[in-house]
């Protein structure tokens, strides 16, 4: 003879004060147990076997008692916690002592103060069973085709059926063949819920407004579904009347939310069609579209890619997204607008690589290791130090800010209590670039291990403006 077993939890800890003694009866009877969890109180509960049926005592009477009255005491129990406990769970898993097919599985409940659920995998497996031998899918099926969406004028032509075998049967009950009537109704019924349940009607598509302005004066209205504003009349009020001119025929008097009279500029507006992506425009505002927080970045003149989170953790030279990235899009025009602008078409740099190697030449010097291992620790990179050197190296060659600079600058340094100084370069311990602007002076754009690698860097640098490069306290030309 086969041996069934059960065995469940039930979620969340449960104080003890919510049950009663009736409560704490039933429970018993069920064979649930109840052990303390920590010391606040609380009751853990589970069984370690069937609490299907039991029995409790009422006035010498035997009353049995099912699962069904264990999940409507915890559910009054829930109802006890005044809003403490927003909902209790039974997750249980049965097997048994002989391989039989339909005795292995397990079961889940949610209880709530004003339902409760259930499901098993007997039941799930059976519902499936059924759907794959009848091909009538149900809603929880989740790898079976979605139904094509229905149009308007399916679902007009379903009704216009239902509604014409409804008259069919009142004819029909004039005519005394009622039964044909009744039968052609349900079959049109059984039609139309087919096309109203298993064909959803396309979702109207999202529309977008946009007030255009420049200068602070309103050019525009648009929209990219100018169909749904035919009717509208748009209206600008503008309350920037400083200067008033009394040969201005748009400016008036308005009685503003106070019933104070204010004077202002009134004129109609008509709503367009949008010449711009305002899906696009939309998604930036709500912080969805791609690469948003770098667009600023980008307009302001900046080098987009230095936080980008997606360059950072990319192990490739460059980032896979660039192509959709707006902010990046935006940096390459302005890159190549001004080497055609400032210094003819030849003046970009070339292809650039850092020769610095962390086997060769230690730890950089402009870049730590320290901040490496920060940058690893708070997950802000997954590149080897090597890689993560030159990929910053790279970003600075970039990020140099050269309005206003004339030349570029390589100097031997040396460092003693954080005081650098320019010296002859065969007593050097680093080699520093530095910007120079006229009435100005010198700014260091970056440290570097070896005199190569920073006339390497500089000469990089200075080829996007086309400004000379020249030593100081060092030759430059056989470096």
């Amino acid at each position: 003879m086969a041996i069934n077993h059960a065995q469940g939890t039930f979620e969340p800890q449960i104080p003890f004060n919510l049950f009663t003694k009736n409560d704490l009866d039933l429970l018993k009877a069920l064979s649930v147990s109840m052990d303390n969890y920590g010391d606040d109180g609380l009751a853990y509960l589970y069984n370690e076997d069937y609490c299907t049926t039991g029995y409790i005592d009422i006035d010498g009477v035997q009353k049995e008692v099912t699962e069904d009255n264990l999940y409507k005491m915890l559910q009054e129990v829930i109802k006890r916690s005044n809003g403490d406990l927003k909902y209790i769970t039974h997750e249980q898993a049965y097997t048994c002592d002989s391989m039989r097919r339909g005795e292995f599985g397990g079961s889940a409940v949610i209880i709530t103060s004003d339902d409760i659920q259930y499901d098993g995998t007997s039941s799930w497996l059976e519902r499936r069973v059924t759907e794959v031998e009848t091909g009538d899918f149900g809603p929880d099926t989740d790898d079976m085709p979605s139904a094509p969406p229905a149009t308007q004028e399916e679902v007009n032509e379903a009704l216009r059926d239902l509604i014409t075998a409804s008259n069919l049967v009142i004819q029909r009950w004039e005519s005394g063949n009622l039964a044909e009537a009744v039968n052609n109704l349900m079959f049109a019924a059984g039609m139309a819920e087919t096309t109203l349940e298993s064909m959803k009607i396309l979702e109207p598509k999202p529309i977008n407004l946009a007030v255009v302005l420049d200068g602070g004066i309103v050019q525009s209205i648009v929209t990219d579904v100018p169909e749904a504003f035919k009717n509208v009349s748009a209206v600008v009020v503008d309350y920037d009347v400083d200067c008033p001119d009394p040969d201005d025929c748009l400016l008036g008097i308005v009685l503003d939310q106070d019933s104070e009279l204010a004077a202002a500029h009134m004129q109609n507006i008509i709503i367009e069609p949008a010449a711009i992506d305002l899906g696009q425009v939309a998604d930036f505002v709500s912080g969805k579209a791609y690469g948003h927080k770098q667009q600023s970045i980008a307009v302001c003149g900046g080098y987009p890619c230095t936080d980008c989170m997606d360059l950072l953790l990319d192990e490739e030279s460059s980032c896979a997204n660039e192509d959709k990235c707006l902010a990046w899009l935006k940096y390459q025009d302005d890159t190549k607008s001004a080497c055609v602008n400032d210094a003819g078409p030849n003046c970009c740099s070339p292809e650039y690589k850092s020769t610095w190697d962390h086997d060769q030449h230690g730890e950089h010097i402009n870049f730590p290791q320290e901040d490496w291992i920060f940058a690893v620790d708070h997950k802000k990179t997954t590149l080897t130090y090597q890689e993560w050197v030159t990929r910053n190296i790279e970003s600075q060659l970039h990020e140099t800010n050269l309005d206003g600079v004339d030349a570029i600058e390589i100097a031997g340094c040396t460092e003693n209590d954080g005081i650098v100084e320019v010296i002859d370069e065969k007593d050097a311990t680093f080699f520093s670039a530095y910007t120079h602007r006229p009435n100005e002076g010198v700014e260091c754009t970056g440290d570097f291990n070896t005199k190569a690698q920073a006339v390497q860097f500089a000469k990089a640098l200075a080829a996007r403006t086309g400004i000379p490069v020249y030593g100081n306290l060092c030759s430059i030309e056989e470096a």
